[in-house]
């Protein structure tokens, strides 16, 4: 049984995936017009009857003038068409942040810190760790070191409503807070982006970072 991977290694290659995709679209081939099949003679070698990939349908295309891979196969009287089993299509898979360490002295107090002032549930344990978990699934997974800890930056998106609720919280407990992550400008919040920010620092000295508008979106 002769076989031709098509859109991938093989005989055929990019002309005869374009072939299979002009056809798809309803083009003529030597004369020959979508749905034909020059079956009275079998092809010799590897060669194909580009007809027969016009059965396929222009969804059957990947990317830019690519086809996905199929299986062509001469069964004695016609060329049978087949996706192959070797490169089956994936559905896309998107990238997202799952969660972050966040080193601390102490995680009980550190945890609690964060999930009070954010309105967030209680942590909960995992291991060494106690997680932290926002709304869109993200986790803050406080670990308890003894060496020094590097200050890092945490920013967390808001809605407005939930800006003053959290903002509150903030100059209730007398936490320290500036309008900028250099702290040049303590005691102000900022309007960037058309929104509000505000930066704040947790036990142990990591800038926290409350936003109602990503950065960048100020022209959107």
């Amino acid at each position: 049984m002769a076989a031709l991977f098509i859109g991938g290694r093989g005989r055929g290659g990019p002309g005869a995936a374009a072939a299979a995709v002009a056809l798809a679209g309803g083009q003529h081939w030597n004369g020959q017009s979508r749905g034909q099949h020059a079956s009275a003679t079998q092809p010799a070698g590897y060669e194909f009857d580009p007809c027969a990939m016009a059965a396929t349908s222009a969804s059957n295309v990947w990317g830019s003038g690519q086809t996905k891979p199929l299986i062509v196969h001469w069964n004695g009287s016609g060329w049978k068409v087949q996706y192959s089993r070797s490169r089956r299509e994936e559905p896309r898979v998107s990238v997202e942040l799952n969660h972050t360490i966040v080193a601390c002295r102490d995680q009980h107090r550190s945890a609690a810190f964060l999930a009070e002032i954010l309105g967030l549930p209680a942590a909960t344990r995992f291991g060494r760790f106690l997680v932290v978990a926002t709304d869109n699934g993200v986790s803050l997974d406080f670990a308890e070191t003894d060496a020094e800890i590097a200050t890092q930056h945490y920013a967390f998106l808001t809605g407005e409503d939930e800006f003053d609720v959290i903002f509150g919280r903030i100059t209730e407990r007398d936490v320290p807070y500036w309008a900028d992550p250099g702290r040049t400008r303590p005691g102000e919040t900022n309007s960037n982006d058309g929104g509000r920010g505000v930066y704040f620092a947790d036990p142990d000295g990591h800038v926290m970072e409350i936003i109602t508008r990503p950065y960048g979106s100020g022209n959107s």
